[in-house]
């Protein structure tokens, strides 16, 4: 072996404590930077979904504040057909206020065929009925089509 050759092993045998301990401080950094986006990832969804309870629960202020409404509970029709009217202009994020009876047959609402719709046959309104609780309910593709065309397909959205 000659002396060029020693003295590359020798330098590779001084580098290789050196090598390994990069390769160490590498992964390190690595996992936590894993921990670091995993954290983010969660910090995101915990701030989303403290969002979607903030609009549940101003969904359910406008609920118990439309509940308490004289007209409502005299079931005024005309003028509470009116007054929702001018809540959604108001709140174009509601796309259709529906009043209904204990039977599920609306006497209220945004829609103007005035034909009333009944609900009764939703899975929510039976969890309404048998808890007296506040229930989301369920993706409706569309109530006045279901008046004209029978029922149409909803997929269920699970309660927040």
């Amino acid at each position: 072996m000659t002396l060029l050759s020693r003295l590359f092993v020798l330098v590779a045998v001084a580098l290789l404590p050196a090598i390994a301990i990069q390769t160490h401080n590498e992964f390190d950094l690595r996992r936590a930077r894993e921990v670091d986006v995993q954290n983010q990832a969660l910090s995101l969804a915990k701030l989303a979904a403290s969002d979607q309870q903030q609009i549940v629960q101003g969904i359910r202020q406008v609920l118990v504040a439309l509940s308490e409404l004289p007209l409502i509970k005299a079931r005024d029709g005309q003028a509470c057909n009116a007054y929702l009217a001018a809540m959604q202009r108001r709140f174009p994020a509601f796309l259709t206020f529906i009043v209904t009876d204990l039977n599920g047959r609306s006497f209220c609402d945004t829609n103007e065929l005035n034909k009333p719709i009944s609900i009764a046959a939703r899975a929510y309104f039976a969890t309404v009925l048998q808890t007296g609780a506040f229930t989301v309910g369920e993706f409706s593709t569309d109530l006045l089509r279901a008046r004209h065309h029978g029922p149409q397909r909803h997929i269920p959205r699970p309660l927040p």
